[in-house]
Order: C-alpha cells, then structure tokens, then sequence
C-alpha cells in the first residue's frame, strides 16, 4: 500500500496516524518512515488489517441497525 492509499485508508476508517499507532502498537516514527517519499510505502500487513477494521465497524452499524428494527417489531 502507497503513502497516498495509506492516508485514505486511514480517512475511510475514521482513524488519526495517533489512533493507528495504539491500535496496532506501531511506534509513530514506523508510520511516519510510510509516508516519506523515500520509503511511501506500508509494511504488508497494513492494508488487511485496515480493510478487516473498516468491515468491522461497517457489521457493527448493520448489527446496531437490525436490534433497532428487533426491538421496534417486538413492541408492536
């Protein structure tokens, strides 16, 4: 994963480079070192764990949306 596809990745996620760095205890420096036009690029592992975070917390909105409508359906 790019620099550039890193930083969107981390918007799409509602995530900080701070925020990310105590998810996955990845020191700032490392994450800073992605993002140089040197290196602009993630360790491999990056883009799994951001895609798996981001269909985490895309289930937890369906999850929360479908106990409204159980517990909507159940009063009625």
């Amino acid at each position: 994963m790019n620099a550039n596809l890193f930083k969107k990745t981390l918007l799409k996620a509602g995530l900080t480079k701070e925020e990310f760095s105590k998810l996955t205890r990845t020191p700032i420096p490392t994450i800073n070192g992605w993002l140089t036009k040197r290196t602009n690029k993630t360790s491999n592992w990056v883009k799994s764990y951001l895609d798996i975070y981001i269909e985490n917390n895309n289930n937890k909105v369906v999850i929360e949306n479908l106990k409204k409508d159980i517990i909507k359906n159940v009063k009625n």
